[in-house]
Order: C-alpha cells, then structure tokens, then sequence
C-alpha cells in the first residue's frame, strides 16, 4: 500500500513452465468446457483481437481466424517465447510483454478480445476495467472469464459471506467476484454484459484415480452447464461484454507499431533509435527481443 492507496500486485508467472498445469486430468477437462464456452461467446468480427494473460497461447487455435490480427499479450516473457516459437509460422500474430494495468497501447484499438485465468489475481479491478475499456473500440465484444464467488457450492459452504456482492481474496492474488460487483465495474468502465455463461461445476472430481468416471462427469458438466451456468451459479463465468458507444469507424491500422504507444505515459514510441524503442514524450527505453515487443512498466520502478 502506498499514501494510502493499494498497489498493482502482478502474478507473474515468469519462473514457471504453464503448460505443465493443463496436463493434469482435471485441467485437460476444465479445458474442453472453457473451449465449448468461448466458441460460443466469440465475437465475429474482425480486426485488431488481444488475448490479455495469454501465456503461452493456449487458447489461441480457438479465437484465430483469418483476417484477424491477433496480440498475445503477457507479463511473463518465458511463456510468451514459447508461443512465439509455436505460432512462429502465423500470419497476422504478435506478441507483447507487458503490465495488464498499463496496456501499451492507443486509446480504442481493438475489434475484439478475450482475458482468461487472469482476473482472479486482479487485485484492483476497477483499474484493470478501465484500462482494458480504454483500448477496446466502441461496438466490440469481448470474453471476460472471472471466478464466480456466489458458485452453488460456495453459497452452501459459505452462506452469506458468498452473496457479498465484492472482490474477495480467498488467498494471496487469489479473487473471487461476485456478479453483481463485476456487472457494475464492467459498466463503469463502458461495458455492457451481453451474456455469461459458467462452467466448472465438476472438474473438482477429477483425478488419476477417478478417471473411469470422466464419461459421467463429462455429462454431468454438460448438464449443469447448460442449466445452473446460464444463472451466475458456476464456479468459473465467462462474460460476453459490449463497447458501449457508437461503432468506430476509422481505418484499421496495418502494423502493430501504430497501435503501440508508451505504457507510462501514454506518448509515442520511436522503434528506431540505437538503444531499443524509445518514448517521444519521456525518453523511456524498451526492447524487441525476438518477435516479442517487451514494454512492460511498473509506476515507480524508474526508467
């Protein structure tokens, strides 16, 4: 906490190998019910499309379509090299390393977008809301999936303390949401919520040694799914949200560097100066390592 006020906290998963978590039983099965759900929720436009807490693009096969250009963006530069190695061959994909609180970015450059698995380590999700509102167009859609505080088995485990209507830390960098408290921040940051849908109901059940009963609990999820999770009752939501506005119809930029802009202080960036990319208004440096654009800035860590 600093004057008095809190601090963006960042889980950063720099130090660790993702892709090891979705080999596990239960996240190979959580897995296939978030791919059903965001192929469902997708927008069709085209555009200018950010997955925001990328990682190493795990869901990225899922929203690619062509005529779309995609950025993948992540704090953590390890597993946004692996994708760049992965997808190294796709046309129209780019990858930027930088603070979800400070998008490097022009004001209302993106068609469409999608943040999974991130906003349950938000710790200031107002901010986070209006930053990501201030990139997305007038008229675009978006996937937001956050952890459901008020799920049915919390509402029976935890009574009231469930029906809170806030962000509440169930452990460090660790949030649930209530959808009510979500459904506002969305609106004050310029969304609309055009539809959620839940999932995760019966993931918790998998295990090596419960996999004979997969089959069941596939239908099982399927069902509450279908039901429960049309009613804010799932553990995971994912929300379909609108760009309230009129439509944007200025020119789609061509190039990645004219959407880019400097995370500190919002001017623009030079990409040819001898020491890196260099910001205009306040001479801060950044650097393209590879494919990937790395303009990640922390208020307060210097230049």
């Amino acid at each position: 906490m600093r004057n008095g006020k809190k601090t963006e906290m960042i889980h950063d998963y720099s130090e660790r190998d993702y892709r090891t978590v979705w080999k596990h039983p239960r996240a190979v099965f959580e897995n296939r019910f978030e791919g059903r759900i965001i192929r469902r929720l997708l927008t069709k436009r085209l555009g200018w499309f950010i997955d925001i807490g990328a990682g190493y693009g795990r869901v990225y096969l899922v929203y690619k379509k062509q005529g779309r250009k995609i950025v993948l963006l992540d704090y953590a530069m390890n597993l946004l090299e692996i994708a760049a190695q992965e997808y190294s061959e796709d046309k129209d994909i780019y990858f930027v390393a930088a603070n979800a609180y400070h998008l490097p970015f022009k004001n209302e450059m993106f068609d469409g977008g999608i943040s999974v698995r991130v906003f349950h380590h938000i710790n200031l999700p107002e901010k986070f809301m209006r930053e990501v509102g201030r990139v997305m167009r007038s008229g675009s859609e978006m996937i937001l999936e956050y952890a459901n505080k008020r799920n049915m088995f919390r509402v029976v485990l935890r009574g009231k303390k469930s029906l809170q209507k806030d962000h509440e830390e169930y452990e460090p960098l660790h949030y649930g949401t209530h959808p009510v408290y979500f459904q506002n921040i969305a609106h004050n940051a310029g969304f609309r919520i055009e539809r959620t849908l839940g999932t995760g109901f019966f993931p918790r059940f998998i295990t090596k040694k419960t996999l004979s009963l997969a089959p069941l609990l596939f239908l099982l999820e399927r069902f509450f799914d279908a039901t429960f999770g049309r009613y804010d009752l799932g553990p995971l939501n994912f929300a379909n949200i609108k760009k309230i506005g009129l439509k944007n119809n200025t020119m789609l930029a061509q190039r990645i560097e004219d959407i880019l802009r400097c995370p500190a202080c919002g001017g623009e960036l030079d990409f040819e100066t001898s020491e890196g990319i260099s910001c205009i208004r306040c001479k801060r440096i950044f650097h393209k390592n590879g494919k990937i654009f790395d303009l990640r800035y922390e208020p307060g860590a210097g230049k």
